[in-house]
């Protein structure tokens, strides 16, 4: 099973300070489930990409940095 994990997405550097948290970051940060979820990604190579019918990707520096 381990070898379907992508594990913990990099974090822009940016992101995590003072200046650059909103509420929505404040409770991104206290969501415990949210948190496991992300550092529990699936890599890319196991994903079925015919099961999707889009990509989101949210705007911002996080796309550039990954």
């Amino acid at each position: 099973m381990h070898r379907l994990l992508g594990g913990q997405p990099p974090v822009d550097p940016k992101s995590e300070t003072p200046e650059a948290q909103t509420p929505a970051t404040a409770r991104f940060c206290k969501d415990v489930e949210v948190i496991t979820a992300v550092a529990n990604s699936l890599k890319l190579s196991v994903v079925n990409h015919a099961d999707y019918d889009a990509v989101f990707y949210p705007g911002g520096h996080g796309p550039l940095w990954d």
